[in-house]
């Protein structure tokens, strides 16, 4: 029963270190991916910017090639609460904003920009750009009226989004079973101390059954001088031989 008991410790102990140190491994690309949506989780607005004809407003931001991009533009004619005027994204790359700068910022065209939109209100939901790097997102005037522009960008990192999901489930199996290790544990040893505070060992079990005698008989006993088999029976003396038993 030691033997047993010791061989089952060191099973549980070596199990709850490897657990610990599981949950751990799990737990530090966790923390980091959470830290990397943190960093990498970009939200942009801008209310009411005036632009004159022939004008714009850009941002320019790090976007990486698995974030998802939200984009709301609203324009209206400067001073009216009703009325919409189209406008035009732009999205170009670092090299294609220097390009088009340097060409005297006209506007912007479907040849100098990676992607462009053209209308009175601009919607894009989930937009992804194929390559990492710097962009611009510029907003033009190409009305002859002033404008007013609301802007919205939102870059959402779904890369480490993904990631996280992914550690994050295999982090929580392994602290479910680490909570049903110490469940099995704490049951294993109430039967123990259960059985214990019987007054009877299994050593005691083991003993009496093995030896086929009961508390009060005589089954399994042999005479110590013939050898005869001894019954409750029998008294004090051997049937066979007469010896004192």
């Amino acid at each position: 029963m030691n033997r047993k008991m010791t061989k089952k410790t060191k099973f549980m102990t070596a199990l709850s270190i490897w657990m610990i140190f599981l949950s751990i491994g799990f737990a530090i690309p966790s923390i980091v991916e959470g830290i990397n949506i943190a960093k990498n989780y970009q939200d942009y607005y801008l209310r009411d910017e005036v632009l004159l004809p022939d004008s714009y407003t850009y941002v320019n931001l790090l976007i990486n090639s698995k974030a998802g991009i939200n984009i709301q533009i609203d324009s209206i004619e400067n001073g009216s609460i009703w009325q919409n005027i189209p406008t035009t994204l732009a999205i170009m790359s670092k090299d294609q904003f220097i390009a088009w700068g340097l060409a005297g910022n006209l506007e912007p065209n479907i040849q100098n920009s990676t992607y462009l939109f053209h209308r009175s209100e601009i919607q894009v939901d989930n937009l992804r750009l194929e390559i990492n790097g710097e962009y611009f997102f510029i907003v033009y005037n190409t009305e002859s009226l002033v404008s007013e522009v609301d802007i919205e960008i939102t870059v959402i990192p779904w890369g480490h989004i993904t990631a996280i999901s992914i550690v994050g489930f295999l982090f929580a199996v392994s602290i479910l079973v680490f909570i049903m290790k110490i469940l099995s544990a704490a049951y294993y040893n109430g039967l123990v101390k259960i059985k214990g505070s019987t007054g009877i060992s299994e050593n005691q079990e083991i003993t009496e059954t093995t030896s086929g005698q009961s508390p009060s008989g005589r089954e399994g006993k042999f005479c110590q001088s013939c050898g005869t088999p001894l019954t409750p029976k029998d008294g004090q003396y051997c049937p066979h031989c007469g010896a004192s038993i």
